[in-house]
């Protein structure tokens, strides 16, 4: 809806300053929405590691522990279906539970910063942008009243 400012057009001094200002404010900006989505795009995908993580442990964990004889057969490595387990050494799973539980602890702390700081950023963008709006508008009353 405005016109846009051509590097030829006359500005006086302090508003093409401004304009410059304003300018790298929004490419410093740019930059560091680039970079969140590049540590957003990391933690989802820690996020679906530690899902996928908890879903196979779910699964091994959900199958019934079976008797010896049973656990004898042997195991086809091609079956989707996990392989039994016998109740052995439950306190490895306690362990691996609590390890995965703190790593998505973490995980979603980093998330929730994120999403904070992604939302700080928009706000910044969205006052630079109703900055340079004015701005415009200042040098097209500036122009108009020249003529």
């Amino acid at each position: 809806p405005f016109p846009l400012l051509s590097p030829s057009s006359p500005l006086p001094f302090p508003l093409q300053a401004e304009h410059r200002s304003h300018d790298d404010d929004l490419a410093y900006l740019e930059t560091q929405m680039s970079a969140l989505k590049a540590e957003n795009h990391e933690l989802t995908t820690a996020l679906e590691q530690a899902a996928a993580v908890s879903m196979r442990k779910f699964l091994q964990m959900g199958t019934p522990a079976v008797s010896k004889e049973e656990a004898d057969v042997p195991y086809d490595e091609n079956s989707f279906i996990p392989p039994p387990h016998t109740g052995e050494e439950p306190h490895i799973f306690e362990v691996k539970e609590q390890e995965e539980k703190a790593v998505l602890d973490a995980t979603l702390k980093s998330t929730q910063k994120l999403r904070e700081s992604m939302a700080r950023l928009r706000k910044l963008i969205d006052d630079e942008r109703r900055k340079l709006r004015e701005l415009r508008t200042q040098h097209i009353a500036s122009l108009a009243s020249r003529t």
